[in-house]
């Protein structure tokens, strides 16, 4: 498929509308035209003339197309609760037990409408999958889902993009701390919005050395170094680094969303004889799904190789326990 002229069509100002502020998008948009994309924005495809081999926009163009692509995102099936009486809206209706309005049926992933919010990716699935898991088997009746902090990534040819939060407050918003970092020339956009210390929300294009160090201070809100600075340029500042350094992350941070592993789980794996990345990885899952984690996931062996070193004597499945703070 290399080689080929590509044409997106998209009915917004700028591509990734939901995870970009427009300053964002516009960096994004520059990327795939450098790359070679056509980008047609603010249109939608309307119709196909399969004869022509062309693609009928809704001002009337007409663009030619040999392949056609569909990217329509997802719509819950909801059919089966309707036709039972169960309460729907966007998707089935469910509280923070996951429950729905119909006695003792649950529903989960994306066909679940949780507080108002239909999630799309993997991450929520699992995490309402264990709540509901734990009710059944009555290891814990009263388990209840809160809500997934949303964070995106997407990794591409030449594209490197991390989403998450609320990115909405403006430069000069009263209550945020707004920070910001433009280099389209090069395709980099940066911007981080702080709210009482803790990251609320961020947007990281062609910034990989950083995603890692936001992404753990957005999920377990972690305080922020006082430098603000430092949360976009990343080396060069100590403080971004220790603040999110694995000594102090909280046991139940998630490290890996693709598979929802935690750093509780990553240490369980390292007692047991996982002394690597490749190891971790057969072990706990965490680095096979996007790999957005690789950086954290090294870390946090480098880490526990310092805290927690294999006595030369000692066979690597009978390690001393971690004693360092925050190990657990």
């Amino acid at each position: 498929m290399r080689g080929m002229d590509v044409t997106v069509v998209h009915p917004k100002d700028f591509p990734m509308e939901r995870q970009l502020d427009p300053a964002g998008g516009a960096v994004l948009t520059r990327v795939l035209t450098e790359l070679g994309m056509r980008m047609v924005l603010g249109r939608r495809a309307v119709a196909r003339d399969a004869e022509n081999r062309t693609v009928v926009l809704d001002d009337g163009t007409e663009l030619p197309a040999d392949l056609l692509v569909l990217s329509a995102g997802i719509r819950p099936e909801v059919s089966l609760a309707e036709s039972a009486g169960i309460a729907i809206d966007q998707a089935i209706v469910v509280d923070d037990l996951l429950r729905t309005s119909a006695p003792r049926v649950s529903a989960i992933g994306e066909c679940a409408q949780h507080r108002g919010e239909v999630y799309g990716l993997v991450q929520p699935g699992w995490e309402q999958a264990a709540v509901v898991a734990e009710r059944l088997a009555g290891e814990n009746r009263f388990a209840t889902y809160h809500g997934t902090a949303n964070v995106t990534r997407l990794k591409a040819h030449d594209i490197d993009l991390a989403s998450m939060g609320d990115i909405s407050a403006e430069m000069h918003c009263s209550h945020s701390e707004v920070l910001t970092l433009a280099d389209p020339t090069r395709g980099r956009y940066a911007k981080v919005v702080v709210r009482e210390d803790r990251v609320v929300g961020a947007v990281l294009l062609g910034n990989p050395d950083v995603v890692g160090t936001l992404t753990q201070l957005f999920d377990a809100q972690l305080p922020v170094p006082v430098d603000r600075m430092s949360l976009l340029i990343g080396r060069g500042s100590g403080a971004g680094v220790e603040v999110a350094s694995p000594a102090t992350m909280p046991g139940s941070a998630v490290v890996c969303r693709c598979n929802s592993v935690t750093k509780s789980q990553l240490t369980t794996a390292w007692k047991a004889g996982s002394r690597s990345v490749a190891a971790m990885a057969t072990e706990t899952r965490a680095t096979t799904g996007c790999g957005g984690c690789s950086s954290v996931v090294q870390g946090i062996c480098e880490w526990l190789r310092n805290s927690d070193p294999e006595p030369r004597d000692q066979p690597a499945h009978e390690t001393p326990s971690i004693e360092e703070e925050g190990a657990a």
